[in-house]
């Protein structure tokens, strides 16, 4: 799937019902955009209610996503298939070609996040993670 609008990348289901509010806003504006979504963390639910499809391969880890409070979470993590999630997750940013690449989430994740897309990014730092 190759998209020609905004994708929006997420990191949490925060981010992600944050994100919807803004896609909600927008598509309220009457602007007519493609959107598309990658949440790197969790399943993204709140993008399936909101009808906004997910480009890559979603998964809830035992962690919940917050693995760095405790290295025995990540273990867990990657036993659920965290490597091979994120791998997969990677390709498909980086098959999709998007004019806007819209980050959610905390500084770190954002920056990290907007490597392998190749595009400028547009962040919304509404949640910061210490």
């Amino acid at each position: 799937m190759k998209s020609k609008g905004i994708l929006f990348l997420t990191n949490g289901h925060g981010e992600d019902a944050i994100n919807c509010q803004i896609l909600k806003a927008l598509r309220a504006s009457g602007v007519d955009v493609d959107v598309s979504a990658m949440p790197v963390v969790g399943d993204g639910a709140a993008y399936s209610l909101s009808t906004v499809p997910i480009i890559g391969p979603t998964s809830k880890m035992p962690s919940g996503g917050v693995f760095y409070m405790n290295p025995l979470f990540l273990l867990k993590d990657i036993r659920a298939g965290l490597i091979a999630v994120t791998k997969a997750a990677i390709a498909r940013c980086l098959d999709t070609l998007a004019s806007l690449r819209f980050g959610g989430g905390d500084w770190g994740y954002c920056r990290g996040g907007d490597r392998p897309c190749q595009q400028p990014p547009l962040y919304n730092f509404s949640i910061r993670s210490f």
